[in-house]
């Protein structure tokens, strides 16, 4: 009888301390050139990415060997420019798993920086303007803290800012220099998410006024294109259309105060850009040279 009960005792035990083990997981450096910087794996039901599972930067060709409980888990893999690749909702069984981190799962929609363990997500929904700045700060503070670094947040993109718990500013700048200001962000153990929108705009936009750009041939070659748009679009029609601009000779082009790209084209298929060029209601012109050939 005491055996019996003593085979029970054990078993209620084993189920009670867990006898369920880790597995491994090895990761795979296959970037090429770039370091890996920091690995996260945490449960799919679980927001808090917990923390960096490796000590030291794993770098190209090199492997970490990890060891978690089977399940399903969200794995965020950074790299030494703060890109991302994500894996969501990977299943690791009691086999264990094995994954290989390759350029092409670079998730360039999304940047994920910041040293806490909470999201906060930030995207821009912006129509016509990229967001070129977001600086993320404790409530009764500046925001100075820059977080987007050299890259820029399009239409519909985000960036994940891992934050501790509180509250905080938050104030994005597009591309046009309209800034968006958020005064009292709360980022709890859930996350957060903020959508900058154009009616949270600090200060509204000024209406745009006609204006015009007068384009001069300083080339010695004809210019048989030109293209002249807003910076935030894609580049349209040729301004020019059957026209060409012989060298030393004026095209003006009517448009509105903004910004503008501007890029000329001439007869060998050379081009000529200007970039971001402010058009205020007095107008602008932009005479093309050679030193200026992209």
């Amino acid at each position: 009888m005491k055996k019996v009960l003593f085979a029970v005792l054990a078993v209620s035990l084993l189920v009670v301390a867990g006898c369920v083990k880790t597995v491994p997981v090895t990761v795979k450096n296959g970037l090429g050139d770039w370091k890996i910087t920091a690995v996260y794996m945490y449960p799919v039901t679980q927001v808090s990415r917990g923390e960096n599972m490796i000590t030291a930067d794993l770098v190209p060709d090199s492997t970490a060997a990890l060891r978690v409980l089977p399940g399903n888990y969200n794995i965020l893999v950074i790299d030494e420019d703060n890109d991302c690749y994500t894996y969501n909702n990977v299943s690791i069984t009691s086999d264990g798993y094995n994954l290989e981190v390759k350029l092409d799962d670079l998730n360039s929609s999304n940047y994920n920086v910041g040293t806490g363990h909470y999201p906060l997500t930030v995207t821009n929904g912006l129509a016509d303007y990229d967001i070129w700045y977001v600086y993320v700060d404790p409530v009764g503070t500046e925001p100075t803290t820059e977080y987007m670094g050299s890259g820029i947040l399009f239409t519909d993109e985000t960036i994940t800012i891992w934050l501790e718990p509180g509250t905080y500013v938050v104030k994005a700048v597009d591309d046009s220099d309209a800034s968006f200001t958020y005064d009292s962000v709360q980022v709890t153990e859930s996350g957060a998410k903020l959508t900058v929108n154009e009616a949270d705009i600090d200060t509204p936009r000024p209406a745009e006024e006609p204006a015009s750009v007068t384009v001069v041939n300083g080339l010695a070659k004809t210019v048989s294109y030109l293209y002249i748009d807003k910076s935030d679009e894609p580049w349209g029609d040729d301004r020019l259309g059957a026209s060409v601009l012989a060298p030393g000779d004026t095209f003006v082009v009517d448009i509105t105060t903004g910004t503008w790209d501007m890029k000329a084209q001439d007869e060998d298929g050379n081009t000529y850009t200007l970039w971001g060029q402010d058009i205020t209601p007095e107008g602008y012109t932009w005479t093309v040279t050679a030193d200026q050939m992209d």
